[in-house]
């Protein structure tokens, strides 16, 4: 096989956070959950993040962001949205599975729970079961993810749609609903929002704080910008 080796993030020789954010982000498979920002963002909310790297030479080829924390029943160890590697890429699979079972076994872990950036078929099922995991339909992140192709003309867009989204977004243009990028003075009309969303559809959401701190590590990092539709 290749000449990998695997890295935990208190290794020396553990590569450095903007290489990590770069092999994040070129990745097809990577996701701003895997990003070494969003392990900062929940280390200020109880969780312990770490991180293991697959090398082959200098460079990077697969990885892992992991969370861990405490519940009543015990540790539990949390990637998600990853492993990012390549599907297809057996080895690497192995050597970053075996690798982050053994290191949420060191840390106390009772369990550890993955939801790779990956679409659910037979074969990833099939692959994963070899190495213990077992499938568990209450997902932590949404099992689907829309993607908008925002290079096409605005009535092909609307065109890809369903026509009742189609009518509410122009319903929305007729009635003069402007949108635009929110600043810190907008966060409490935002987690407003999120309470009443929360009531009346029955979920659960972070305190405001939480909110307040992911917005400043975006707004810092360039990686998003919260919009808002006023009326």
């Amino acid at each position: 096989g290749k000449r990998m080796r695997l890295l935990s993030s208190t290794d020396p020789g553990f590569p450095a956070p903007e290489i990590w954010e770069a092999f994040v982000a070129g990745h097809p498979e990577g996701y701003l959950l895997q990003s070494h920002l969003w392990g900062q963002l929940k280390s200020e909310f109880g969780w312990r993040a770490s991180q293991v790297a697959l090398l082959e030479g200098d460079q990077i080829v697969g990885g892992a962001l992991s969370l861990l924390r405490s519940s009543p029943i015990g540790s539990v160890a949390y990637v998600p949205r990853g492993p990012v590697l390549a599907w297809d890429d057996q080895e690497a699979w192995k050597v970053i599975l075996v690798g982050l079972r053994d290191r949420a076994q060191a840390s106390g872990a009772i369990f550890l729970r993955i939801e790779p950036n990956l679409l659910d078929d037979f074969r990833v099922g099939k692959k994963l079961t070899e190495y213990g995991f077992r499938l568990y339909s209450e997902t932590l992140q949404p099992r689907s993810t829309i993607i908008v192709d925002l290079t096409a003309e605005e009535e092909v867009m609307l065109s890809r749609m369903r026509p009742k989204t189609r009518y509410n977004v122009r319903l929305a243009a007729r009635k003069g609903v402007a949108v635009h990028e929110g600043s810190e003075s907008d966060l409490p009309a935002f987690y407003q929002l999120m309470q009443e969303t929360s009531r009346r559809d029955s979920f659960l959401i972070h305190e405001g704080g939480y909110y307040r701190r992911a917005w400043e590590f975006v707004r810092s990092s360039r990686h998003g910008a919260t919009l808002f539709g006023y009326l």
